[in-house]
């Protein structure tokens, strides 16, 4: 069954990635492609996404390249990964500041990144030892994301989102006043039962809802969409003990479920870039160990395998995918 999608640009900002991509080339690539203005009515040829994140921000971002190529070879995407393992907003925002930033009993003392970038859909290159203005200022930007550490993302959204994030909004925003913020919502951290996952993403999805209250930013609903696949058979899927498409109980295996959550990034991109007509039943991105070792995706869980791309949850992937983007902080069951 084919349908149109028109996105919906959601007011709202979220929390969201692992590393194990393995290349050479350590030097920033430079992209002078001009950059178009997102409300120009007409689709923009280029598009640019800084996400500064975690392992998490690995799982939602990975395949993104390969399904914009896709479903939207026209518009050349690029996108850059700024990973830290375990990176939490307090993180991020001592690595922007070049200080200690202390929350409670604990001090975070500036660290760098490893800059994963995949430029106009090509493989994904790998820049290590890059500090936070770096990797700002390889590219202009439209889009920076942020995303909180899955341990803390669902914890009371005043203490542990709020007071950093806002912080690092007014730095971005100085620095680049037209910039879009975003935030990343992920998919329920280190579950230990079904109602455990779908405990970690209504808390996690709750706060989203409350920073995009305070800020002018838009949702990459990523982990909803993840939630809903989570009604249908594939959350029997997956090496850990709880399953859920999860590799260990917290990061996405390789397959359905980071299928799911790369094309609900890759349609709030195109939204963004200008794109508003897609129609991603016609989607046919082959996800394999073959396609995931050519495009050199970071952090890569494999575990004993690519699971779940089968047609049945390939077609449950999109409709969770379509459901996420129009209610973004509701679950909904794949209607199939």
């Amino acid at each position: 069954m084919n349908r149109k999608l028109f996105i919906a640009l959601f007011v709202a900002i979220i929390s969201l990635v692992t590393v194990g991509c393995s290349v050479t080339d350590d030097e920033i690539l430079d992209d002078e492609t001009d950059i178009n203005n997102q409300t120009n009515a007409l689709p923009v040829r280029s598009f640019n996404v800084l996400c500064y994140g975690n392992s998490f921000t690995e799982d939602a971002m990975g395949y993104v390249p390969m399904i914009l190529n896709s479903i939207a070879p026209e518009v050349k995407v690029t996108i850059g990964v700024a990973y830290l393992g375990g990176c939490s907003l307090q993180q991020h925002l001592a690595n922007f500041r070049g200080e200690t930033v202390v929350d409670g009993e604990k001090e975070y003392k500036p660290q760098r990144y490893i800059y994963y970038k995949s430029v106009n859909g090509g493989p994904w290159t790998t820049h290590r030892n890059k500090d936070a203005d770096a990797v700002f200022n390889d590219m202009d930007w439209d889009v920076v994301t942020f995303q909180q550490n899955g341990s803390m993302s669902f914890r009371d959204w005043s203490q542990v989102i709020w007071p950093h994030l806002s912080e690092l909004t007014e730095i971005v925003k100085a620095r680049k006043s037209d910039v879009t913020l975003g935030w990343i919502l992920i998919h329920g951290a280190y579950g230990a039962s079904d109602a455990g996952f779908e405990y970690y993403w209504r808390a996690t999805a709750d706060n989203a809802q409350k920073t995009a209250e305070a800020i002018d930013c838009v949702v990459f609903p990523y982990g909803t969409a993840v939630q809903n696949l989570r009604l249908t058979p594939a959350r029997e899927l997956g090496d850990g003990s709880a399953h859920n498409m999860t590799v260990d109980n917290g990061h996405l295996q390789e397959g359905i479920g980071c299928y799911c959550a790369a094309l609900t990034n890759a349609l709030t991109i195109l939204h963004l870039a200008g794109v508003d007509d897609v129609d991603i039943m016609e989607d046919s991105t082959v996800i394999d160990a073959a396609s995931i070792h050519r495009m050199n995706v970071p952090g890569q869980h494999p575990g004993t395998g690519v699971i779940g791309m089968t047609p049945d949850h390939i077609l449950a992937a999109k409709h969770s995918a379509l459901s996420a983007i129009a209610n973004p902080y509701t679950l909904t069951s794949p209607s199939l």
